[in-house]
């Protein structure tokens, strides 16, 4: 639907959009929809123009990303001034309180006093020991929010540039080879959420046949039907299972580690699947090689950077959740393009950007048949 004050239209990755307004062009570059390389131009001209080449656009996609850095890095710097501002004055008071306690040990041992003034003596300084430990213990817990500030810079540090390698190396895919057990996990939860998938297509072919059956009065195969339908269920939740403990050991394998001295960080783990009924239209939708099975795999594969993005964000938002449908169409020769989404509820965050960019990364089997436009919906849930 077009906006209120059309005066723009936008052209990304071949796909045309508009008339819409200057207010819907920037939030789109806000959310990572509209980047320095694609093109627009203004309502009643022909000729389009690269976003990066008009200086009033160019220097929004500056400002994004230059605001979410500067922001990061200051929030870490007021948090560790005011700690070492408070360590300072802990370290004085600690100075001070030794000093005092030197002078009554003193005065103790150069002057007779009576049992009254040793008394109180006595007393203060056990007040001043007391006082002492007090002190310790504080700076142990200064110490210990320090190191905790430390891992958080760094995590944000590391989102940081995961976002700004996205946005820089559009449409190229980064595959990264994880190591022992974590891929085995990898692997293991897409064979699962493959047979699910196929399962849940099995299960609707047998309602429809089973109403044929029951229509056609025919008790055998009604018979057959239904118990070849239990045990599908059966094995459904078994699968589910299997899937939940798996997903709770790649929790455990996901917990980043820490030095020594720091103190240790937990998180939630994120799951990001299919979420409902994928759609694949046009020519190409007939051919094997663009089955809902291949499309699934391929495109639960292109979402590990977007997972650990989420993964991330629930660090802080331990219950964030939401949903997107992800639209794009696989070409003859196994390219993807037209990459976008609707009926996004996903978090705040760069999380729309991040899959995106992952699913224009995707290469499929090149076919002879025509090009196939798929609808493929994704939640995001925490485990």
């Amino acid at each position: 639907m077009a906006d209120g004050k059309k005066k723009l239209y936008l052209k990304i990755d071949g796909s045309q959009y508009g008339p819409v307004s200057p207010d819907t062009v920037k939030r789109w570059i806000e959310e990572s929809r509209f980047g320095p390389n694609d093109y627009l131009r203004q309502d009643g001209q022909n000729t389009w123009i690269q976003a990066k080449d008009v200086t009033s656009i160019n220097s929004l996609f500056h400002k994004y990303k230059k605001g979410a850095n500067v922001q990061n890095f200051d929030n870490w710097a007021q948090a560790r001034g005011e700690i070492e501002s408070e360590k300072s004055k802990i370290e004085s008071e600690r100075v001070r309180l030794a000093k005092e306690q030197k002078s009554l040990e003193a005065s103790a041992q150069q002057a007779e006093l009576t049992k009254e003034k040793a008394a109180e003596i006595e007393k203060r300084r056990v007040e001043l020991a007391k006082q002492a430990d007090q002190l310790e213990r504080d700076a142990a817990e200064l110490i210990r929010t320090e190191a905790s500030l430390k891992q958080r810079k760094k995590r944000q540090t590391l989102i940081v540039g995961a976002i700004i390698a996205v946005v820089v190396i559009v449409g190229t895919w980064l595959t990264i080879d994880l190591i022992g057990q974590q891929n085995e996990l990898e692997e293991r939860i897409t064979q699962l959420d493959e047979r699910l998938l196929q399962i849940d297509n099995r299960l609707m072919e047998l309602d429809d046949a089973l109403a044929r059956a029951q229509a056609e009065g025919n008790v055998e195969l009604v018979a057959e039907l239904e118990a070849e339908q239990e045990a599908l269920l059966s094995e459904r939740e078994e699968t589910a299972e299997m899937l939940e403990e798996i997903t709770g050991e790649e929790r455990r394998a996901d917990t980043p580690d820490v030095d020594g001295d720091e103190a240790e960080t937990s998180g939630r783990t994120g799951r990001i699947a299919v979420s409902g009924s994928v759609q694949i239209t046009g020519e190409g939708a007939s051919d094997p090689a663009r089955s809902q099975n291949q499309i699934a795999a391929a495109v639960s594969s292109a979402l590990g950077s977007a997972r650990s993005a989420y993964n991330a964000l629930l660090a802080d938002d331990p219950t964030a959740t939401g949903s997107v449908k992800i639209i794009f169409t696989i070409n003859p020769d196994g390219s993807v393009s037209g990459v976008t989404g609707s009926n996004n509820t996903l978090p705040q965050g760069n999380l729309f950007g991040t899959i995106l960019g992952g699913v224009r990364g995707l290469s499929f089997n090149p076919i002879e048949g025509g090009a196939a436009k798929v609808n493929y919906p994704v939640s995001l849930t925490p485990q």
